[in-house]
């Protein structure tokens, strides 16, 4: 939800953060201990003083943002022909803010390769390589209300014998 308003009630700032009573108005700065430091809540100050009226619209929630690590998958082969060397690296998508219980799902942004691992998992990359030696792969997570992705870039060296 958001803080309505306005004109907006100091009860409703502090049900929206779930701050006691009695949790007085100055306590309620962006960055603080109660709101989030978020795009969303650009509008309300980093340090008193504060008015109410700043505090409409503002949220509790912050969207869900992805970090991997590492950042990237790369390998190195031989043979007579690159297509289908395979490369593993374990990659682990985090996701963070939002609703805890998030979802995972791996797509192919460029270049031709497969994932070898379930399109759900967070964690274990595979990259199987088809007539190219870089691509692009994206892990988007959701919590079922906002969604953000990572891209993971492939990098394989071949050698041909």
């Amino acid at each position: 939800m958001a803080v309505p308003g306005p004109p907006v009630s100091l009860s409703a700032v502090r049900a929206e953060f779930g701050a006691p009573a009695g949790t007085p108005l100055h306590a309620f700065v962006r960055g603080g201990a109660w709101v989030p430091d978020t795009a969303q809540n650009a509008g309300v100050p980093t340090a008193p003083p504060i008015r109410l009226a700043q505090l409409a619209g503002a949220v509790k929630y912050q969207p869900v943002t992805a970090t991997a690590a590492p950042t990237s998958v790369s390998g190195s082969g031989s043979g007579p022909n690159p297509s289908g060397f395979v490369a593993s690296n374990t990659v682990t998508v985090t996701g963070h803010g939002g609703n805890a219980a998030y979802t995972y799902s791996w797509s192919i942004i460029s270049g031709s390769v497969t994932i070898n691992a379930p399109s759900s998992a967070s964690t274990y990359f595979s990259a199987q390589v088809f007539n190219t030696l870089d691509a692009v792969a994206r892990c988007t997570v959701s919590d079922g209300t906002t969604s953000s992705y990572v891209d993971v870039p492939v990098s394989l060296t071949y050698t041909r014998d």
